[in-house]
């Protein structure tokens, strides 16, 4: 409930480990969606943006985007089976698709 997006280990399921700093859009999130790779995550907020992170090395999620994608609220979000693709659904009646380049991976 305070907006923020937090990524976990659940290996061992008794003992829950969160997985460096939350992100914190400025608004509560509704949805996440990861790509099939786990690579990416993106997150519909209540102010309409979708924003995507470069979860690659999940102690330190990378800012890739974050754009303002529907009128209203961003209710749900989810990637087709490349990832290359995000689908968002608004409030309002609206659905609209977004064309992803994949994030460039870290060396080293």
């Amino acid at each position: 409930m305070d907006g923020r997006v937090r990524l976990w280990d659940v290996s061992a399921p008794a003992r829950p480990r969160a997985l460096g700093a939350p992100a914190a859009p400025p608004e509560p999130v509704n949805g996440l969606a990861f790509t099939p790779d786990g690579h990416t995550v993106a997150a519909a907020a209540a102010d309409g943006t979708v924003r995507r992170w470069d979860i690659t090395d999940p102690a330190r999620p990378r800012t890739l985007t974050a754009v303002t994608a529907v009128p209203g609220q961003a209710r749900a979000v989810a990637f087709g089976l490349g990832g290359a693709l995000l689908a968002v659904v608004g409030e309002r009646a609206t659905a609209r698709l977004w064309d992803c380049p994949r994030p460039r991976r870290r060396s080293g």
